[in-house]
């Protein structure tokens, strides 16, 4: 039996960041029916997004790996224009590891913060966690767990 997600509501799931991106190419291939996927690697105008954002979905997934530029800037302003254009929005963010220092987790955390602010649901991730707990493995082995679980959590969003 093939493990394709099926929707007929209309949902848009933003990648923000190269670590958002890589998570959503690992989901792209698991979903099917009405989703769409938009991706931003560099620092968007509000206006552009506008233009991305302006169709019938209701529902808009963003998702980010914070800490970076892109992540920290382009994220909050993404999730102001899906409010200005009244969708529902849910924030999927990640923090970066304790190893990349408190300077990159401050500035995460302040984009954290406002996005929350905005979005109807947020959820955090501490990329520590998966160091701890997969730490005696490679680096990678990490980070590929994390973006399973947020696979995996989209996907039940998706079935909603």
């Amino acid at each position: 039996m093939e493990n394709k997600l099926i929707t007929d509501k209309p949902i848009t799931i933003i990648g923000v960041g190269d670590g958002a991106i890589q998570i959503l190419c690992h989901i792209g291939s698991e979903c099917k029916g009405n989703v769409s996927f938009i991706m931003y690697n560099t620092n968007v105008e509000p206006l552009e997004c506008s233009k991305d954002l302006g169709n019938d979905d209701e529902k808009v997934i963003v998702v980010s790996c914070l800490g970076g530029d892109c992540g920290n800037s382009t994220a909050p302003v993404v999730v102001r224009e899906a409010r200005k254009l009244g969708k529902n929005i849910m924030a999927i963010l990640t923090l970066p590891f304790s190893l990349e220092g408190s300077s990159k987790l401050e500035k995460a955390l302040e984009s954290a913060k406002e996005i929350e602010s905005i979005a109807d649901m947020t959820i955090m991730i501490q990329n520590q966690y998966f160091m701890d707990n997969y730490g005696k493995q490679p680096i990678i082995e990490a980070y590929r767990k994390a973006d399973e679980i947020i696979c995996r959590m989209i996907n039940q969003i998706i079935m909603i």
